[in-house]
């Protein structure tokens, strides 16, 4: 198969930039882990054992895992594992990642309008629905792929010859839900934040907390 020179130059780019990409968010999530964790033993993990407890503590080990295992994988110093290991491994692990972390900001949201009991149940219809979805377009990609990842000693890293049109999508849903998720939080925010004082004025500090 002919390479074409002006495809292959920005492949090469991309990668490059993926790699620095990489290289930061393992940087910044270890460094975190290192300023944070000490406070959270104290406070997170010596308290009872609670849904929202166990979405934060999976969310605080796959993130740093998922983060390294990325990292190890766009550099050249990873070991002689199947493509398909390292493919399936990465993205199943990031979207079970962001499972669990809208899954902890749909219990809080839940917790703001518990007594709507329509709106509580458009909330988990809405989440179980989105990444339902998001599971299905991803197997979906994966099974189109999977016939062609290979490892390029070009470009020195994997690829798929396959094109699939719901790749894209994959990421369709749950930037609805989010969206979804903070737009009800800065409402229930502003509501709050015009009781406590009459105006708008402390709007992102409520919002934050």
């Amino acid at each position: 198969m002919a390479i074409n020179k002006s495809e292959l130059i920005t492949t090469v780019h991309n990668l490059f930039v993926g790699r620095l990409c990489s290289a930061s968010a393992f940087t910044l999530v270890w460094y975190d882990w290192a300023l944070v964790f000490p406070k959270e033993y104290e406070t997170m993990y010596k308290g009872r054992w609670s849904l929202p407890k166990a979405l934060l503590l999976y969310i605080r080990a796959i993130t740093p895992l998922c983060l390294t295992f990325t990292a190890v994988a766009s550099s050249d110093f990873r070991p002689a594992l199947s493509d398909l290991v390292w493919i399936y491994m990465q993205s199943f692990g990031m979207l079970t990642c962001l499972f669990a972390a809208n899954g902890l900001l749909s219990l809080r949201l839940i917790a703001l309008y518990r007594r709507k009991r329509l709106l509580v149940w458009f909330i988990i219809s809405f989440y179980l629905s989105s990444y339902i979805t998001t599971l299905g377009l991803l197997t979906h990609s994966m099974t189109v792929f999977h016939g062609t990842i290979h490892y390029s000693e070009v470009v020195k890293s994997c690829q798929a010859t396959a094109h699939s049109r719901t790749m894209a999508a994959v990421f369709y849903a749950p930037a609805a839900f989010e969206t979804f998720v903070f737009g009800m939080t800065a409402y229930s925010a502003m509501k709050d934040a015009r009781i406590i004082t009459g105006n708008s004025a402390p709007f992102l500090i409520v919002l934050y907390r």
